[in-house]
């Protein structure tokens, strides 16, 4: 069971990687996991938590991106987001476009002008029978965020996504738009787009590896994502 000294202990690590990516000068953000922070646990909890980290990184000027999890954690994760951006614009959530709520979603914070991270989204949760329709959609979305100058982070693995994506990301664009990737995935293509112009971030977790996979794997629609990892061009 988590515990508030888990909680705390969280919020240290964090603090102290904030600490570290400015005492070294590096172009860095960071991604946290709302489960990391008790949002199963509290809510309450969880915000308080959020909110100490982004008050570390607000004084050391580095970026944080709240992750989305599972469906069941999409309320509470907007909530607390929401909350936080009112006092802290160093900040900035993801949306899953296998959830069809997305699209009502993005508009409420298109209205706050935050900072949005998109990705399909790789859990058991998704709405769409034809992922086909996830990447129309993840291209429609896409195009509203670039048309009203969102700070945006492109975050999939989808060839064709990104290939049609390119051709809309305008020179105007280039400052608030960049493709996001794990590490060891695209690696070579990161190297390309930035070759050309684009802003391009790896993201690299840490940590323990196998508490990690035994608390995802049971949540990880493993069926689809199987067939997309065949299918290289629809990878996440």
């Amino acid at each position: 069971a988590m515990t508030i000294s888990y909680v705390n202990n969280q919020i240290s690590e964090y603090c102290t990687l904030i600490k570290s990516i400015r005492s070294k000068n590096l172009d860095a953000d960071i991604t946290i996991k709302m489960h990391q922070l008790g949002i199963y646990m509290n809510e309450t909890i969880a915000a308080k938590a959020l909110h100490d980290i982004v008050l570390c990184a607000n004084k050391h000027n580095v970026f944080v991106w709240v992750d989305m999890e599972k469906k069941q954690t999409v309320d509470a994760t907007l909530r607390v987001f929401k909350k936080i951006y009112r006092d802290y614009k160093n900040l900035g959530v993801c949306l899953q476009v296998y959830l069809k709520r997305t699209a009502d979603d993005i508009r409420s914070l298109w209205r706050l002008k935050a900072p949005i991270r998109l990705v399909k989204g790789f859990y058991n949760d998704c709405e769409f029978s034809d992922w086909k329709d996830v990447r129309t959609s993840y291209l429609t979305l896409t195009k509203g965020c670039l048309k009203r100058g969102i700070q945006l982070g492109i975050a999939t693995h989808d060839l064709t996504l990104i290939s049609e994506i390119k051709k809309s990301v305008a020179k105007k664009h280039l400052e608030t738009t960049e493709f996001q990737f794990f590490y060891g995935v695209r690696d070579g293509l990161a190297k390309a787009l930035v070759q050309e112009g684009f802003t391009a971030r790896i993201y690299v977790p840490y940590g323990k590896v196998l508490p990690f996979f035994w608390d995802i794997i049971p949540t990880i629609d493993v069926s689809r994502n199987v067939q997309r990892i065949f299918k290289a061009r629809e990878i996440w």
